[in-house]
């Protein structure tokens, strides 16, 4: 019977469900075959074999990339494969943007929790060594940084992941590279996440991108699917809502702690964002506690 892995293995609960795990070579136990309650990003480094799914064998070499959503059954047949997974929630991964219709990759990473997520036996991409080690530096960045105390690890890593992604998209879709955007999109959200708490300026948005406040905004939107202010304002919402959450730090501190200068401003806009007030939502999460 296939073993049943769980995400709480990787994670703590309470913790953000994302975490990158490393499998070393000849780690990864053969003709394993086991499902799991979440999704995984595959990543083969290095070693050759097969990837054992739906009855089917397909071969896998480094540079491959697999995709696995729950409830699929699968297992490797190899001697020295050495791979590492993104793991990932979506069902509960919190995503204050999701604009990537127009992508079909994005699609299969992220899809319909409504409907039936669909896993591939054979890899959805192979990476060309340059492509890999541009996407091995990002998860290096994601897991150096889950284990840091500093506010806004969280956001960060969130917005690395998402910055994996898209690289990812944008090589599934086999443009050339005029067709990106002309600046990158997760190192703005990098220094969003990491100054939600200061006053940001699309003036200094756009400088810190090479580009006009006007050819910023439509880009940003058109790749974020938000505009800047809003995607702040998200950013903001969610930090008050771990704080809410996880403390017992009055509400106006809290105002003041996400970015609002103004306490009576920061709880009408939560209640815009959330549909309760800061106090309805604490009283509600601690309850659920």
């Amino acid at each position: 019977m296939p073993h049943h892995y769980t995400l709480a293995e990787h994670v703590p609960t309470g913790k953000m469900p994302l975490e990158i795990v490393y499998m070393g070579p000849g780690l990864t136990k053969r003709k394993h075959f086991h499902d799991h309650d979440h999704s995984e990003l595959v990543f083969i480094l290095s070693g050759t074999g097969y990837h054992l799914f739906n009855g089917k064998s397909f071969p896998v070499k480094p540079g491959d990339v697999l995709l696995i959503h729950p409830g699929a059954t699968h297992a490797y047949d190899h001697r020295d494969l050495e791979m590492v997974n993104i793991v990932y929630d979506i069902r509960q991964l919190y995503l204050p943007i999701l604009d990537g219709s127009e992508l079909p990759l994005f699609q299969r990473i992220f899809p319909d929790i409504r409907e039936k997520m669909e896993s591939f036996g054979e890899p959805i991409l192979s990476l060309a060594p340059r492509d890999m080690k541009k996407i091995l530096r990002l998860i290096r960045n994601m897991r150096e940084t889950f284990h840091s105390q500093r506010p806004g690890t969280k956001l960060y890593c969130l917005s690395v992941f998402l910055e994996t992604v898209m690289e990812l998209c944008w090589l599934y879709k086999g443009g050339p590279a005029k067709e990106k955007p002309p600046f990158r999109i997760g190192a703005v959200m990098a220094y969003m996440n990491a100054h939600y708490r200061e006053p940001v300026s699309i003036e200094r948005l756009a400088r810190s991108a090479y580009t006009s406040q006007r050819n910023f905004f439509l880009q940003f939107k058109n790749a974020a699917g938000c505009s800047p202010i809003q995607y702040l304002i998200k950013l903001r919402i969610s930090r008050a809502e771990e704080l809410l959450t996880d403390t017992t730090i009055p509400i106006g501190e809290i105002a003041g702690k996400c970015g609002f200068s103004d306490s009576n401003y920061f709880c009408k806009t939560f209640h815009r964002h959330t549909g309760m007030s800061p106090r309805q939502f604490r009283q509600k999460n601690m309850s659920n506690g």
